[in-house]
């Protein structure tokens, strides 16, 4: 990105395999994708990069033949729906599988989690009653064998109420990542940025633009 200085954003890619399911032809294994943006919450700041960013990289994965299953601004109870009962249940063993995540996220002991819209930093409640383990999502993925995972993660925006819930900033560094995923981050780890007053984030438009 010609205008990335340091300090304004890092993409931060794990991977164990190769993103050539980009240049896969249409009659390769089944590509689905679940796209997800949450702006729109309820006692937090909005963060409106993170709808016009789902709504774009949802636009480019159709043309490149994903099947896509897009959502917006999900509660908790949402994220189970969407992620357990809808998403999961429909990937089989060898199909290529992305999900891209724009919204707000949080770390606690080392683990870390999406935020829902209906987020309460008032809340004394235990972290998974109240965000979406991100592990839960990548334990649900390997039980259904894809050949590829690919995890886009935009989710360290800044947000003082957030960190002071969570008692850290912005996103934990993943442990592992397993041979056949590719993990990308918007920022280092333990570091947030602040939403931009209009368009993209710098993570999303930085995915366009490495797209076919």
């Amino acid at each position: 990105i010609p205008d990335l200085k340091p300090g304004d954003v890092c993409l931060v890619y794990y991977s164990g395999a190769s993103l050539v399911l980009f240049a896969q032809p249409e009659s390769a294994p089944l590509k689905k994708a679940l796209v997800i943006g949450n702006g729109q919450y309820t006692l937090l700041s909005a963060i409106p990069a993170a709808r016009a960013g789902a709504s774009a990289i949802a636009a480019a994965l159709r043309s490149l033949h994903f099947e896509v299953t897009e959502k917006y601004d999900l509660t908790l109870a949402d994220f189970r729906k969407v992620i357990d009962n809808q998403f999961i249940p429909d990937l089989k063993p060898g199909d290529v599988c992305l999900v891209y995540y724009s919204g707000y996220g949080l770390q606690r002991q080392g683990f870390n989690y999406f935020v829902p819209v209906d987020f309460n930093p008032q809340s004394k409640g235990e972290v998974y009653q109240v965000a979406y383990a991100f592990g839960r999502l990548q334990d649900y993925l390997n039980r259904q064998h894809p050949d590829l995972k690919v995890l886009l993660i935009e989710a360290s925006w800044e947000n003082t109420q957030l960190t002071q819930w969570a008692d850290k900033i912005g996103l934990a560094s993943p442990t592992v990542v397993p041979a056949d995923t590719v993990l990308a981050l918007g920022t280092a780890p333990n570091t947030a940025i602040p939403g931009p007053a209009g368009g993209l984030g710098l993570f999303t438009a930085a995915l366009l633009h490495a797209l076919p």
